[in-house]
């Protein structure tokens, strides 16, 4: 029987990733961001590519066994405690999981600012 795209596909998927936050020592582990994902982040209505990413780590980050590392309840300290620096490190590892870079991440960025929710989806 012959494998069919979506099987391919599928198979092509790469696993969980793993970031090595030295300073903290703190492992976060994520999949790689799907279309799913990209349109929960849209729900959220995030206002700036800061939000943006601070939206995406919280919805992508877990610890080994799967468990989420943060909660949207976290935002606030993230944003106002926790260098952009260390912020965009995370957040970069979590788009080199796309196979076009990052042309692929800019065309990701147009497409929600481009078709903004009516409202706001509650988590």
């Amino acid at each position: 029987m012959a494998t069919s795209a979506i099987d391919k596909l599928r198979a092509a998927r790469q696993p969980k990733r793993m970031v090595r936050v030295e300073a903290a020592d703190l492992d976060i582990w994520f999949s790689p961001v799907t279309t799913a994902d990209l349109e929960m982040l849209r729900g959220r209505d995030p206002k700036s590519d800061e939000e943006w990413s601070l939206t995406l780590l919280v919805l992508k980050a877990e610890d080994e066994a799967g468990g989420k590392l943060f909660s949207f309840g976290d935002l606030p300290v993230l944003k106002s405690e926790i260098a952009a620096n260390v912020i965009a490190g995370i957040v970069g590892q979590m788009w080199t999981n796309l196979s076009s870079g990052d042309a692929a991440v800019a065309e990701a960025k147009r497409e929600i600012r481009a078709d903004p929710p009516s409202g706001s989806v509650s988590a």
